[in-house]
């Protein structure tokens, strides 16, 4: 095998590895936005909870 050949090899599989990263960091900031969205959905939930209960204890005043 020529250094020629083994360059070429060598090349190839770089650039597989190179898409294969392409595509895992493209997967991985995906999970990155979905994991900010449940976090600030929690948010909002705790919020509307804190609120309701709020509420509650306004009306149980009166």
């Amino acid at each position: 095998m020529s250094a020629l050949e083994i360059i070429d090899k060598v090349v190839k599989k770089c650039s597989n590895l190179s898409s294969y990263f392409i595509y895992c960091n493209t997967y991985l900031r995906k999970a990155n936005k979905i994991n900010k969205s449940m976090k600030q959905l929690s948010v909002i939930s705790r919020e509307q909870r804190s609120a309701r209960a709020h509420e509650q204890r306004g009306r149980g005043g009166e």
